[in-house]
């Protein structure tokens, strides 16, 4: 494909008091209303590995996400937009690599900015991951869960360098710079 775009993409992910989400629903009702399954046809031998894609440029542009959490105490709501997804070259050429550029806004304030590499035959992933003016008071009903703290007030801008890289059938994975 030379490009695959998706403009003003919204995603609502809740989690309920039970832990349930909406998400469970969804998947429970996909799978109540499966056909049977058929019984399988012998399938010739096949090279393995991924099968052959290329992708020159796929975009997901002005996404938002919504996600409301009411299993801490007092629970959490968090607007995150606008989302934009950058790949360049997503393929499964053997030794290619295309590139990745993801930003998002979190709350208004928090920016998340991800830049990187990405090779899927085999994996390889480089890159770095941003984080600035993280405010940590506004996420303090997770930290409670662990902690004992009251009234944090506290930023965060934090950043890292990652390897992911394939070896066989192992995956090893470095961070640095943090």
């Amino acid at each position: 494909f030379r490009e695959v775009r998706l403009d003003g993409l919204y995603l609502l992910y809740e989690r309920r008091e039970d832990g349930s989400t909406r998400l469970d629903d969804l998947l429970a009702s996909l799978e109540a209303n499966m056909p049977p399954a058929e019984p399988e046809l012998p399938t010739p031998p096949e090279e393995a590995g991924l099968f052959r894609f290329l992708v020159m440029q796929l975009a997901f542009l002005n996404g938002r996400l919504d996600y409301v959490d009411a299993v801490p105490p007092g629970g959490i709501e968090i607007a995150a937009g606008p989302l934009s997804v950058s790949v360049n070259n997503l393929n499964s050429l053997p030794d290619t690599s295309g590139d990745q550029e993801i930003s998002l806004l979190i709350d208004g304030e928090t920016r998340l900015d991800w830049r990187g590499d990405l090779q899927l035959n085999p994996l390889l992933a480089t890159g770095n991951v941003g984080l600035q003016t993280a405010d940590l008071g506004r996420y303090a009903a997770y930290l409670q869960q662990v902690l004992d703290i009251n009234g944090l007030t506290a930023r965060l801008d934090a950043g890292l360098e990652y390897q992911v890289a394939q070896r066989g059938d192992e995956i090893a994975v470095s961070v640095s710079g943090i």
